[in-house]
Protein backbone atom coordinates (compact mmCIF):
# COMPACT_ATOMS: atom_id res chain seq x y z
CA UNK A 1 0.00 0.00 0.00
CA UNK A 2 1.12 3.52 -0.77
CA UNK A 3 0.46 5.80 2.21
CA UNK A 4 0.17 9.53 1.51
CA UNK A 5 -0.28 12.23 4.15
CA UNK A 6 -1.88 15.48 2.98
CA UNK A 7 -0.17 17.89 5.34
CA UNK A 8 0.29 21.57 6.01
CA UNK A 9 0.23 23.05 9.51
CA UNK A 10 -1.65 26.05 8.09
CA UNK A 11 -5.42 25.66 7.88
CA UNK A 12 -7.63 26.46 4.91
CA UNK A 13 -5.16 25.45 2.21
CA UNK A 14 -7.19 22.69 0.57
CA UNK A 15 -6.02 19.58 2.41
CA UNK A 16 -9.48 18.03 2.68
CA UNK A 17 -10.42 18.98 -0.88
CA UNK A 18 -7.20 17.44 -2.15
CA UNK A 19 -7.63 14.26 -0.11
CA UNK A 20 -11.18 13.75 -1.39
CA UNK A 21 -10.44 14.63 -5.00
CA UNK A 22 -7.27 12.55 -5.11
CA UNK A 23 -9.05 9.53 -3.62
CA UNK A 24 -11.97 9.64 -6.04
CA UNK A 25 -9.66 10.33 -8.96
CA UNK A 26 -7.49 7.33 -8.07
CA UNK A 27 -10.60 5.18 -7.73
CA UNK A 28 -11.66 6.22 -11.22
CA UNK A 29 -8.29 4.88 -12.38
CA UNK A 30 -9.01 1.50 -10.81
CA UNK A 31 -7.13 1.99 -7.53
CA UNK A 32 -8.67 1.07 -4.19
CA UNK A 33 -8.33 3.86 -1.65
CA UNK A 34 -8.75 4.12 2.11
CA UNK A 35 -9.26 7.66 3.39
CA UNK A 36 -8.29 8.40 6.99
CA UNK A 37 -9.83 11.54 8.47
CA UNK A 38 -7.42 12.70 11.16
CA UNK A 39 -8.96 16.13 11.67
CA UNK A 40 -11.43 16.60 14.55
CA UNK A 41 -13.39 19.05 12.38
CA UNK A 42 -14.38 15.94 10.35
CA UNK A 43 -14.95 17.89 7.13
CA UNK A 44 -13.78 14.96 5.04
CA UNK A 45 -16.16 12.62 6.87
CA UNK A 46 -19.02 15.04 6.30
CA UNK A 47 -18.20 15.28 2.60
CA UNK A 48 -18.30 11.47 2.50
CA UNK A 49 -21.80 11.50 4.08
CA UNK A 50 -20.81 9.81 7.32
CA UNK A 51 -23.63 9.94 9.90
CA UNK A 52 -23.05 11.43 13.33
CA UNK A 53 -23.39 8.08 15.12
CA UNK A 54 -20.85 6.21 12.99
CA UNK A 55 -17.83 4.74 14.86
CA UNK A 56 -14.86 7.07 14.43
CA UNK A 57 -11.08 6.97 14.70
CA UNK A 58 -11.00 7.99 18.36
CA UNK A 59 -12.36 4.55 19.30
CA UNK A 60 -9.00 3.01 18.43
CA UNK A 61 -7.61 4.64 21.57
CA UNK A 62 -10.21 2.67 23.56
CA UNK A 63 -9.21 -0.68 22.12
CA UNK A 64 -11.36 -0.96 18.99
CA UNK A 65 -9.50 -2.47 16.00
CA UNK A 66 -8.97 -0.03 13.15
CA UNK A 67 -10.58 -2.43 10.69
CA UNK A 68 -13.90 -2.26 12.56
CA UNK A 69 -14.18 1.51 11.93
CA UNK A 70 -13.86 1.41 8.14
CA UNK A 71 -16.94 2.55 6.22
CA UNK A 72 -17.62 2.17 2.52
CA UNK A 73 -18.09 5.49 0.71
CA UNK A 74 -18.20 4.54 -2.97
CA UNK A 75 -16.88 1.93 -5.33
CA UNK A 76 -13.15 1.83 -4.61
CA UNK A 77 -13.24 4.36 -1.76
CA UNK A 78 -13.52 3.61 1.98
CA UNK A 79 -13.01 5.88 4.98
CA UNK A 80 -12.06 5.82 8.63
CA UNK A 81 -14.24 8.72 9.82
CA UNK A 82 -13.44 11.38 12.38
CA UNK A 83 -15.43 13.38 14.90
CA UNK A 84 -14.77 16.08 17.49
CA UNK A 85 -13.91 13.26 19.89
CA UNK A 86 -10.49 13.17 18.23
CA UNK A 87 -9.56 16.10 20.45
CA UNK A 88 -9.55 13.86 23.50
CA UNK A 89 -8.07 11.00 21.49
CA UNK A 90 -5.06 13.17 20.63
CA UNK A 91 -4.26 13.45 24.34
CA UNK A 92 -4.48 9.67 24.66
CA UNK A 93 -2.16 9.20 21.69
CA UNK A 94 0.34 11.67 23.15
CA UNK A 95 0.38 9.71 26.40
CA UNK A 96 1.36 6.44 24.70
CA UNK A 97 4.83 4.97 25.16
CA UNK A 98 5.80 5.71 21.53
CA UNK A 99 3.09 8.08 20.27
CA UNK A 100 4.78 8.64 16.92
CA UNK A 101 4.23 4.99 16.01
CA UNK A 102 0.54 4.92 17.00
CA UNK A 103 -0.95 5.13 13.51
CA UNK A 104 1.73 3.05 11.82
CA UNK A 105 1.12 0.29 14.34
CA UNK A 106 -2.59 0.22 13.57
CA UNK A 107 -2.00 0.32 9.80
CA UNK A 108 -0.01 -2.90 10.17
CA UNK A 109 -3.17 -4.64 11.37
CA UNK A 110 -4.91 -3.98 8.03
CA UNK A 111 -4.79 -6.35 5.09
CA UNK A 112 -2.12 -4.96 2.78
CA UNK A 113 -3.86 -6.33 -0.33
CA UNK A 114 -7.21 -4.61 0.30
CA UNK A 115 -6.20 -1.09 -0.76
CA UNK A 116 -3.66 0.36 -3.14
CA UNK A 117 -3.53 3.72 -1.36
CA UNK A 118 -4.14 5.11 2.10
CA UNK A 119 -4.67 8.88 2.05
CA UNK A 120 -4.52 10.72 5.37
CA UNK A 121 -6.21 14.09 5.79
CA UNK A 122 -4.06 15.67 8.50
CA UNK A 123 -5.22 18.33 10.96
CA UNK A 124 -3.81 21.87 10.63
CA UNK A 125 -1.40 21.50 13.53
CA UNK A 126 1.76 19.71 14.58
CA UNK A 127 0.19 17.77 17.43
CA UNK A 128 0.44 14.08 18.20
CA UNK A 129 -1.94 13.05 15.41
CA UNK A 130 -0.03 14.90 12.69
CA UNK A 131 3.26 13.49 13.92
CA UNK A 132 1.73 10.01 13.90
CA UNK A 133 0.52 10.55 10.32
CA UNK A 134 3.95 11.67 9.10
CA UNK A 135 5.53 8.70 10.87
CA UNK A 136 3.10 6.29 9.21
CA UNK A 137 3.38 7.38 5.57
CA UNK A 138 5.84 7.03 2.72
CA UNK A 139 4.83 10.25 1.00
CA UNK A 140 3.80 13.77 2.05
CA UNK A 141 1.82 16.04 -0.26
CA UNK A 142 1.76 19.69 0.77
CA UNK A 143 -1.06 21.88 -0.61
CA UNK A 144 -0.33 25.60 -0.59
CA UNK A 145 -2.01 28.81 -1.69
CA UNK A 146 0.14 31.09 -3.78
CA UNK A 147 0.49 34.00 -1.38
CA UNK A 148 3.36 35.25 0.74
CA UNK A 149 1.89 34.05 4.03
CA UNK A 150 1.73 30.46 2.78
CA UNK A 151 5.46 30.20 2.14
CA UNK A 152 6.20 29.84 5.84
CA UNK A 153 3.80 26.92 6.12
CA UNK A 154 5.49 25.07 3.27
CA UNK A 155 8.88 25.64 4.84
CA UNK A 156 7.65 24.32 8.17
CA UNK A 157 6.22 21.24 6.47
CA UNK A 158 9.57 20.53 4.82
CA UNK A 159 11.32 20.88 8.18
CA UNK A 160 8.84 18.46 9.80
CA UNK A 161 9.50 15.88 7.11
CA UNK A 162 13.24 16.12 7.77
CA UNK A 163 12.68 15.81 11.51
CA UNK A 164 10.32 12.85 11.23
CA UNK A 165 12.87 11.01 9.09
CA UNK A 166 14.61 10.08 12.36
CA UNK A 167 11.52 7.98 13.14
CA UNK A 168 10.35 7.16 9.62
CA UNK A 169 13.38 6.77 7.36
CA UNK A 170 11.26 6.10 4.28
CA UNK A 171 9.21 9.30 4.31
CA UNK A 172 9.60 11.57 1.27
CA UNK A 173 8.12 14.77 -0.03
CA UNK A 174 5.73 13.73 -2.79
CA UNK A 175 5.43 17.32 -3.89
CA UNK A 176 4.03 20.78 -3.27
CA UNK A 177 0.58 21.41 -4.75
CA UNK A 178 -0.46 25.00 -5.56
CA UNK A 179 -4.21 25.33 -4.95
CA UNK A 180 -6.71 28.08 -5.81
CA UNK A 181 -4.12 29.06 -8.37
CA UNK A 182 -4.69 32.25 -10.34
CA UNK A 183 -1.57 33.08 -12.32
CA UNK A 184 -3.10 36.33 -13.53
CA UNK A 185 -2.01 37.71 -10.15
CA UNK A 186 1.55 38.95 -9.91
CA UNK A 187 1.96 37.67 -6.34
CA UNK A 188 0.85 34.17 -7.38
CA UNK A 189 3.48 34.04 -10.13
CA UNK A 190 6.15 35.35 -7.78
CA UNK A 191 5.35 32.82 -5.03
CA UNK A 192 5.27 29.98 -7.57
CA UNK A 193 8.76 30.96 -8.75
CA UNK A 194 10.00 31.06 -5.15
CA UNK A 195 8.60 27.56 -4.58
CA UNK A 196 10.35 26.27 -7.68
CA UNK A 197 13.61 27.88 -6.59
CA UNK A 198 13.31 26.52 -3.05
CA UNK A 199 12.18 22.97 -3.80
CA UNK A 200 13.10 22.42 -7.43
CA UNK A 201 10.67 22.53 -10.34
CA UNK A 202 10.21 18.74 -10.28
CA UNK A 203 8.80 18.93 -6.75
CA UNK A 204 5.97 21.31 -7.71
CA UNK A 205 2.80 19.71 -9.03
CA UNK A 206 0.75 21.31 -11.76
CA UNK A 207 -1.56 23.62 -9.86
CA UNK A 208 -5.28 23.51 -9.11
CA UNK A 209 -7.14 26.54 -10.41
CA UNK A 210 -9.67 28.38 -8.33
CA UNK A 211 -13.34 27.58 -8.92
CA UNK A 212 -16.66 28.00 -7.18
CA UNK A 213 -17.74 24.51 -8.24
CA UNK A 214 -15.14 22.99 -5.96
CA UNK A 215 -16.49 24.98 -3.03
CA UNK A 216 -20.05 23.82 -3.74
CA UNK A 217 -19.69 20.07 -4.18
CA UNK A 218 -19.03 19.14 -0.49
CA UNK A 219 -22.51 20.34 0.44
CA UNK A 220 -23.92 17.79 -2.02
CA UNK A 221 -21.67 15.01 -0.74
CA UNK A 222 -20.24 14.19 -4.16
CA UNK A 223 -16.86 14.50 -5.84
CA UNK A 224 -15.82 17.28 -8.16
CA UNK A 225 -15.81 14.72 -11.00
CA UNK A 226 -19.49 14.00 -10.50
CA UNK A 227 -20.56 17.55 -9.68
CA UNK A 228 -18.67 19.38 -12.42
CA UNK A 229 -16.94 16.81 -14.59
CA UNK A 230 -15.89 19.21 -17.33
CA UNK A 231 -14.80 22.08 -15.11
CA UNK A 232 -11.22 23.35 -15.12
CA UNK A 233 -10.81 22.30 -11.48
CA UNK A 234 -11.90 18.73 -12.24
CA UNK A 235 -9.43 18.61 -15.11
CA UNK A 236 -6.68 19.92 -12.82
CA UNK A 237 -7.33 17.20 -10.24
CA UNK A 238 -7.39 14.54 -12.96
CA UNK A 239 -3.95 15.74 -13.99
CA UNK A 240 -2.81 15.60 -10.37
CA UNK A 241 -3.99 11.99 -10.14
CA UNK A 242 -1.86 11.06 -13.15
CA UNK A 243 1.14 12.88 -11.72
CA UNK A 244 0.76 11.09 -8.37
CA UNK A 245 0.46 7.69 -10.05
CA UNK A 246 3.58 8.45 -12.09
CA UNK A 247 5.62 9.52 -9.06
CA UNK A 248 4.41 6.87 -6.62
CA UNK A 249 4.10 3.82 -8.83
CA UNK A 250 7.11 4.41 -11.07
Amino acid sequence: MHVISIYNSKGGVGKTTTAHSLAFGLAAEGRRVLLVDLDHQANLSGWCKQPANVPTLDEVTRGEPLSSLIQEVADGVDIVPASDRLLSAESAVGAEMVPQRWLARHFKTLRSDRWDYIIIDCPPSMGALSIAALAACQWVLVPVELNALSLAGVGQAAERIEQIADINEGVQLLGVLPVRQDLRKVVAREVLEQLKEGFGEDEIFSGIRTGVRLEECPSFGISIYEYAAGSPVAEDYKRLVQEVIHRVEA
